[in-house]
C-alpha cells in the first residue's frame, strides 16, 4: 500500500512540472525534490536545525524529529520545505496571496471555541488572525491550489508541542502538532486511493 501512495504521489508531481514552470505566481521549486525517485530527501543534521532554531528564536518540536528522518517530503499537493528554507509567514513570498485577514476572520475568538481539534473547529470563524503573521511557513505549493502548512508557535501544549495549521481555500484547519497533522496527510490520502481505487 505505501509503495502505491508513493507511486500515486509521484504521479500527480510529473503531471503538475510543466504547470509550475509555465506560471509566473508560482516560485521556483527544487528539482531534486520534484523530479527525485523518492519521496524522501536526505536527513539534515542535527547542527543545521539548532541554527535554524536559533534563528527563528523558537524550538521546533517533533517536526525536528521528522527532519532527521527526511529533510523536506512531497505531499499531494505542496512539499514539506527543507529546513533551511522555513521562515516566519510574515516574511516568506506567500502573503500576497493570502485573503484579507481583516475582512473574513472575526475580531476576537473565545478559548471555548478556538481550542477545539476535531469536525467541530470552524476554519474560519474560530481562527485567531492576529496568530498568522507570527506562524512558521514550513510548506510550499505545487499546484494553483495553494495548500500551505505552518507551525504556529503562539500555542504551545504541555507536551512541548505547538499547533500546526493547513490552509486551503476554505480557511486554516488547526492541529496540536505537526504529528497529528501529518496523520491527517496519511489518512486523507489512504482515503483518496480508496475512492480512486
Amino acid at each position: 500500500m505505501q509503495n502505491l501512495i508513493i507511486e500515486h504521489r509521484l504521479g500527480l508531481i510529473q503531471e503538475s512540472i510543466e504547470k509550475i514552470h509555465a506560471r509566473s505566481s508560482i516560485r521556483d521549486y527544487d528539482d531534486e525534490i520534484l523530479v527525485a525517485d523518492t519521496l524522501f530527501s536526505d536527513p539534515v543534521f542535527k547542527e543545521s536545525i539548532s541554527e535554524v532554531e536559533s534563528r527563528l528564536g523558537i524550538t521546533l518540536p517533533c517536526y525536528k524529529e521528522f527532519l532527521a528522518l527526511s529533510n523536506g517530503w512531497i505531499l499531494m499537493d505542496e512539499y514539506l520545505l527543507p529546513v533551511n528554507k522555513i521562515d516566519w509567514h510574515r516574511d516568506s513570498p506567500w502573503p500576497e496571496h493570502f485573503i484579507d485577514h481583516d475582512k473574513f476572520f472575526p475580531e476576537s475568538v473565545s478559548d471555548d471555541d478556538y481550542f477545539v481539534y476535531d469536525r467541530r473547529q470552524h476554519a474560519v470563524n474560530h481562527l485567531r488572525k492576529e496568530y498568522i503573521d507570527s506562524t512558521i511557513i514550513i510548506s510550499d505549493a505545487i499546484s494553483d491550489v495553494r495548500t500551505l502548512s505552518f507551525l504556529n508557535p503562539n500555542v504551545q501544549f504541555d507536551d512541548g508541542e505547538c499547533e500546526a495549521w493547513v490552509r486551503e481555500a476554505g480557511g486554516y484547519i488547526r492541529f496540536k502538532s505537526f504529528k497529528s497533522m501529518m496523520e491527517q496527510f496519511y489518512i486523507r490520502d489512504i482515503a483518496y486511493l480508496r475512492y480512486r481505487a
